[in-house]
């Protein structure tokens, strides 16, 4: 029984995403609170034994956690990095790049009615969006085009695919339209 247990914590501690209590680690498993922290204990052991886990189980301020090893912590925070939060303006912006690119600062600022220079910058500083060269305009403005990190994290390929677009058309929304 107390092996089932263990699974049935194990699973608990995976999809919660955050600690569980020991008070609600025992309302889940039908025991008591006594016996859900010994099932909790000897799971982080468990875990703590196995040297070639990328997990173990940790006791928090809030309850229990399955998380990864510190030691990977900097490979995957490298490639699972917390969502951006990036404000509406940002998105705007981002929209209009994606979508028009290349595109420069002017023809932006031009379908929002407002200066985009320190969105840009944001996006450009979170490696968003790059600058691509320059536009054959009165003052060579800069040409803006989203990056290769933007179009690995939105799955920009399979955007292209199901419009029936190759991504590396030269044409011009205007004629694929």
């Amino acid at each position: 029984m107390a092996t089932e247990q263990l699974a049935a914590l194990e699973a608990l501690l995976f999809i919660a995403g955050e600690p569980v209590s020991t008070t609600q680690a025992a309302e889940v498993l039908n025991v008591g609170t006594s016996e859900a922290t010994q099932l909790c204990q000897e799971l982080a052991d468990r875990y703590a034994a196995r040297s070639q886990s990328g997990l173990l189980v940790q006791e928090t301020a809030g309850g229990w956690r399955l998380c990864t090893r510190p030691e990977y912590g900097k490979l995957l925070a490298e490639r699972y990095a917390p969502p951006l939060h990036l404000s509406k303006a940002a998105l705007e912006v981002l929209a209009i790049v994606a979508l028009q690119a290349p595109v420069t600062r002017q023809q932006i600022d031009g379908l929002r009615g407002v200066s985009s220079e320190r969105t840009l910058a944001n996006l450009l500083e979170k490696n968003l969006i790059m600058e691509i060269g320059r536009a054959e305009l009165p003052g060579r403005p800069i040409l803006y085009d989203v990056t290769p990190y933007f179009k690995r994290k939105t799955n920009w390929r399979d955007y292209y695919q199901k419009q029936g677009v190759n991504e590396n058309d030269e044409r011009t929304s205007s004629e694929i339209d």
